[in-house]
């Protein structure tokens, strides 16, 4: 294989393996005239295109006007000029909402955050206004020429504020595009699919490989499809599925599985949100095995402990809020290390897990289902008690298939086993309900008993993805 892919293929050269290099294969034609980059030089290639081929493109951020603390916006204000390419206040809250402005009026904004640590001040404008623009005008306006640029990961010695991997709370989010490349030449090609999408697209770079990635990219302008997979290693036992700089590690470990005869199949996403579902689902039901690697920092929860801190938050439509009023957002924060997510789901449990969660020693994200604050009645103990948690609850016991929700969702979980039962009464299909309460940390010893036992599992998400691409 490696024979083969060496005929047709570049090969991204990244220290760090066992005799001085790792290889990640990306493909280029050998008919292109090509030059040796590293990423950060790549991705400044493609600012340079897109302000060149396009009048109404821009580039601004923190430090960008002499070339930003990476150095990708090199040059970019000496030849296309400071009204182009210019520097911004310290407030990516800002910063993204000027480029919605500028998005809005039909150019083509490309943002950059410093560090990705620092887009959380940017999240509203991302989440709520970029994301939602299109939708709420029913497609009378967007913001789709926004890019938002940020590096992202650890390098090593950037502390918990300098390497954190942030591309989940996004994937959540309908109405942007989420993009990470894994080399100089995806940077490129991708970046100017991003540029010119008519979505807004979050771009994350990896700065471990803005210097340490090389390989021969294309000189001239082109551009990678985005949600478009890329399977960089076919293979037959499992299917591995990542994205950005883990890719490096991934292949190592593919080459470390052929060893002991695994055959692995690695696949490139690319672009995270919306994903090449399709991709991926053809290669899971060849191998019958699937692994996805994430890189979040699970052991950063000392740092994000503040005693005491426990914030309520009504959450979930009741018919008439509108997009601003009915969000679900607690996907969000299941990617936090470090606090705690908690949603009841009546007058009772809502009571007792209050209690816990504001004498719990972590942080707590109390999610409230408002629709139920008035519709829900139960007797409720008088006196002070305490709910566990992180301690999931069976409130229907069968044995054809798990069903695991939490919150609102649950009372429609429960009139929908009692309809199956009545359909499906000669074929004997019954179904256990379980209530979560904590999604985060979560019960897993309970599920993983149920799912055993059942052999199916179903997972009932709030969430609905209101805009499409």
């Amino acid at each position: 294989m490696a024979s083969l892919l060496g005929r047709f293929c570049r090969k991204l050269v990244v220290p760090g393996s066992a005799n001085g290099s790792r290889m990640v294969s990306t493909t280029a034609c050998d008919s292109e005239a090509v030059k040796s980059l590293n990423l950060y030089s790549a991705i400044n290639q493609a600012l340079h295109i897109a302000l060149e081929t396009d009048p109404r493109s821009y580039v601004f951020g923190e430090d960008v006007g002499f070339g930003g603390v990476f150095r990708c916006t090199t040059g970019l204000a000496e030849r296309f000029g400071k009204n182009r390419v210019f520097n911004t206040p310290l407030c990516e809250q800002g910063i993204v909402g000027f480029g919605i402005g500028l998005a809005a009026m039909g150019n083509r904004a490309v943002v950059e955050i410093q560090f990705a640590d620092y887009i959380y001040p940017a999240f509203d404008q991302i989440v709520n206004e970029a994301a939602k623009f299109r939708y709420r005008s029913g497609n009378q306006f967007n913001c789709g020429g926004l890019t938002i640029r940020a590096p992202y990961g650890a390098v090593g010695h950037g502390g918990h504020y300098h390497s954190q991997s942030p591309e989940a709370f996004f994937c959540h989010v309908p109405g942007i595009k989420v993009v990470i490349p894994r080399s100089p030449r995806e940077a490129k090609g991708l970046l100017l699919s991003s540029i010119r999408d008519p979505n807004p697209v979050v771009f994350f770079e990896p700065k471990w490989l803005y210097r340490q990635a090389v390989e021969e990219v294309p000189e001239h302008d082109y551009m990678i499809p985005l949600s478009q997979a890329e399977i960089i290693r076919q293979g037959s036992d499992i299917t591995l599925v990542g994205w950005g700089a883990q890719l490096t590690v991934m292949e190592q470990a593919c080459l470390d599985a052929e060893k002991e005869g695994i055959s692995c199949e690695l696949i490139d996403l690319k672009t995270l949100l919306p994903w090449d579902k399709e991709t991926v689902e053809a290669s899971v039901k060849k191998t019958g095995r699937l692994l996805k690697l994430f890189i979040s920092g699970v052991n950063l929860s000392g740092f994000f402990l503040i005693i005491g801190l426990t914030i309520r938050a009504p959450y979930g439509a009741v018919g008439h809020g509108g997009h601003y009023h009915s969000q679900s957002p607690e996907a969000f924060f299941c990617h936090v290390p470090g606090i705690k997510v908690v949603i009841p789901r009546s007058p009772r449990e809502a009571k007792g897990l209050l209690l816990s969660s504001i004498r719990d020693p972590n942080s707590v994200v109390f999610f409230e289902p408002k629709w139920l604050y008035r519709q829900a009645v139960e007797e409720v103990p008088e006196h002070d008690y305490m709910i566990p948690l992180s301690e999931a609850e069976v409130i229907r016991e069968d044995n054809d298939i798990t069903l695991v929700g939490w919150g609102v969702q649950l009372t429609v979980m429960e009139q929908a086993c009692l309809d199956v039962e009545k359909v499906s009464a000669l074929y004997y299909f019954n179904s256990k309900i379980i209530d979560l309460k904590s999604q985060l940390p979560w019960d897993k010893e309970t599920v993983e008993a149920s799912v055993k036992k059942a052999g199916m599992l179903l997972i009932l998400d709030a969430i609905k993805p209101i805009v499409n691409y």
